[in-house]
């Protein structure tokens, strides 16, 4: 009888589930659109799929109150790129406040970009996140 894990052949399977399964939405590229908390979109065009996986540190300021910096959100998404071996894997942290780190990452020739986050502020325990995203092909 094998006794071998069954852990890697598991890690294989999740980390696939992304590029196999359809995505919740499609969208055009240079077109603006929303994305909730651990929703998908497919960029028509690009071969390009990504997911909005978390939102794992909010200190943004609330509006009307006395807050020393503006704060900033950090964004995880996990960017499916079509290639010549299949989807490839890669992962991207973006940032509502610039000052803090990238507001947009290049893969290939496209750039994403986070435009917005809501709610504008952490409310409550488990906010319901909705990221605005663009994609745009740069000219090569």
């Amino acid at each position: 009888m094998y006794r071998g894990s069954l852990l890697p052949f598991v890690l294989v399977l999740v980390s696939c589930r992304g590029a196999t399964e359809p995505a919740d939405i499609r969208v055009a590229l240079e077109t603006d659109f929303h994305l909730a908390l651990g929703g998908t979109a497919e960029v028509e065009d690009a071969g390009l799929r990504l997911e909005f996986s978390a939102v794992p540190e909010d200190s943004r300021c609330p509006p009307h109150a006395f807050c020393v910096w503006a704060g900033d959100a950090r964004i995880e998404l996990v960017v499916w790129e079509a290639g010549l071996a299949g989807w490839e894997r890669e992962d991207a942290v973006l940032h509502t406040n610039p000052s803090i780190g990238p507001s947009a990452v290049i893969f290939d020739v496209y750039v994403l970009q986070l435009m917005s986050l809501r709610p504008e502020f952490r409310t409550g325990e488990r906010p319901e996140y909705v990221v605005t995203l663009r994609v745009v092909e740069l000219n090569v």
